[in-house]
């Protein structure tokens, strides 16, 4: 199972465009994101146990 989500600094405005069972394997997730405003976001990403979070900053 493989989930992806990101969440503003302040904890609201959660979305992931991945939350689906994938085979083994590199994969690519587009992630649009007309309707959020500028900022700092949070981003977690987990697989097979393992989860990992970094900051994106979004900036048009």
């Amino acid at each position: 199972m493989c989930a992806w989500s990101c969440t503003t600094c302040f904890g609201g405005g959660s979305r992931g465009p991945v939350d689906e069972v994938r085979e083994a394997g590199r994969h690519n997730a587009v992630f649009e994101s007309p309707q959020l405003p500028n900022g700092m976001y949070l981003c977690r990403m987990e697989a097979a146990g393992v989860a990992k979070s970094i900051r994106m900053l979004l900036l048009r």
